[in-house]
């Protein structure tokens, strides 16, 4: 999500100088390391705010609606006047406190949450903090890092070894600089998807999942073993319905399936928690029932 990592409005890339190793090694310490941190601090802190801002309009707006919705059809009934007008009756309460102003409401308040959802407003606040405090503690690690390498140099010229070692520190973190960005696009990319993939089954659902006199349907929900993660998504398969097998980004899917007995597999590309991977496939049985929506939970270890 850091755009400005992208390398525009850097300056020329450092030249290495023989006859100054030193001098050398702070520039591409400062083109490598120390530039793309600040630009990356200053992004995040900007994107978290800008965020915060609109998620707390968006969730005050949402209580709001959703109170609207409760009060509404009380005061209906509460101040509807019995026997004689009441004093206030000239306000005309009767188009205010109709039931269809708290429907009304309740979608409005549907609206706002999804716009939440869409635009990533109060989970982008979130990993962007997170972020952002990862991006500082990589900043103040380096920092002293790099003060202590420096401070082993004699006489502030770097050995050739010494010079090799300043190098691989500076790949390092850059390495680590970038992984943290990925890792937080890779995030919005999955709660986008996963955003899109929700809102076309409840747009589509009574006729994908709305079973007729001899159908059912079939909601899968996969989940990882504690502390892995699925950055690929997961492929499912469904006996009798074809070869062909269904890649799904998000961790649900349904399907609207005739009466009968199914076999369904998962297979997904399981990334443990130390960084390393494995393919991993779960398998239930699942018994559909016309006019009902069966569940079934795969977990990939």
């Amino acid at each position: 999500m850091a755009s400005d990592l992208d390398g525009r409005g850097l300056r020329e890339p450092p030249q290495w100088n023989a006859e100054d190793p030193a001098t050398s090694l702070d520039a591409f310490a400062m083109a490598l390391v120390f530039e793309p941190l600040k630009r990356a601090i200053d992004w995040y802190f900007a994107a978290k705010a800008e965020n915060k801002r609109w998620g707390r309009r968006i969730r005050l707006a949402t209580w709001a609606l959703a109170g609207v919705a409760v009060v509404v059809p009380v005061a209906f009934e509460t101040f509807r006047p019995v026997g004689g007008e009441a004093a206030w009756s000239r306000f005309r309460p009767e188009l205010w406190f109709r039931p269809g102003v708290a429907t009304l409401a309740l979608l409005l308040a549907a609206g706002f949450v999804w716009l939440d959802r869409f635009y990533g407003y109060t989970s982008g606040w979130l990993r962007y903090m997170e972020a952002a405090q990862r991006l500082l503690e990589l900043r103040d690690r380096f920092l002293i890092e790099w003060a202590t390498t420096r401070a082993a140099w004699p006489g502030g010229k770097p050995s050739e070894a010494q010079v090799n070692e300043a190098f691989a520190k500076i790949l390092l973190l850059n390495a680590q600089l970038h992984a943290v960005v990925r890792d937080e696009t890779r995030t919005w990319v999955a709660e986008f998807r996963d955003a899109l993939r929700q809102l076309e089954e409840q747009l589509h659902r009574r006729y994908e999942a709305k079973p007729s006199s001899d159908r059912g349907g079939l909601e899968i929900e996969a989940e990882a073993a504690e502390g892995a993660k699925l950055p690929e998504g997961w492929v499912l398969s469904v006996s009798g319905q074809g070869p062909a097998a269904q890649n799904v980004a998000g961790s649900r899917t349904s399907l609207a399936l005739p009466a009968g007995v199914y076999q369904v597999r998962g297979e997904a590309k399981l990334v443990l928690a130390d960084g390393t991977s494995r393919r991993a496939t779960d398998e239930k049985a699942a018994a559909v029932e016309a006019g009902r929506v069966a569940a079934v939970k795969l977990r990939f270890e």
